[in-house]
């Protein structure tokens, strides 16, 4: 876990870089942000720039599964008979969302194999799991998991860091509260980092706070 929190933090450094010479993309930095540690701690791939293919053709999935989950957005759904006809034009779009998915898995699980055969396999979620003994078919649904962390953590946390910069935002003396908690532990030749974590109740309080009230949003 420790070797996480690094890459977070690195991760982290490189958000406040971005929004500190473009803050008017705000949402597209937290969102990249989001994409690229996740990516980062599942498979030690660090995704170079905003127009990083493995993060396009993952969002590209997603929204791919969303609209395939969306009921009605194919006749097929509401015909069942269509999947009988050979040149029905969904099954076209299902051979494209499938050569995604196949980008998907494949891209990230070869370059981990590449790394981890070169030697300089950063350490992560598939290449540990890699190293462990087990059997070839515990190994064999490895990719399927990885890339479903990629689906089941970038929004919710977009949607945590989006809710805390509201609530910053809408809440001066809650942020002027934090921002003085920040300047008494750590000072202000640094940036706070995990190892302060134990010793900042009041921006825990804010981080715990955060995560119910986007929870809840999402929810909703």
């Amino acid at each position: 876990m420790s070797d996480w929190r690094v890459q977070q933090e690195q991760e982290a450094l490189r958000f406040l870089y971005k929004l500190l010479h473009s803050p008017e993309n705000l949402i597209s930095h937290i969102r990249h942000t989001a994409g690229a540690t996740v990516v980062r701690l599942t498979y030690g791939y660090t995704p170079k720039d905003q127009d990083d293919e493995y993060i396009k053709t993952a969002e590209t999935a997603m929204n791919h599964f969303a609209l395939g989950v969306t009921p009605g957005a194919f006749m097929v759904d509401i015909f069942p008979i269509l999947r009988y006809v050979p040149w029905a034009p969904f099954k076209r779009t299902a051979a494209k969302w499938h050569d995604t998915m196949l980008q998907l898995f494949s891209f990230p699980m070869n370059f981990v194999h590449d790394q981890m055969h070169r030697g300089t396999a950063e350490p992560s979620f598939v290449s540990k799991w890699l190293e462990e003994p087990g059997p070839e078919h515990e190994k064999a649904i490895i990719p399927a998991i990885a890339a479903s962390l990629y689906v089941g953590g970038v929004d919710t946390t977009v949607s945590v860091i989006s809710t805390f910069f509201v609530a910053m935002i809408l809440y001066p003396e809650a942020q002027q509260l934090a921002q003085k908690e920040i300047d008494q532990v750590v000072g202000k030749d640094r940036l706070p980092t995990s190892a302060d974590r134990g010793s900042l109740p009041y921006i825990e309080a804010t981080f715990i706070g955060n995560q119910g009230c986007a929870f809840q949003q999402t929810q909703w």
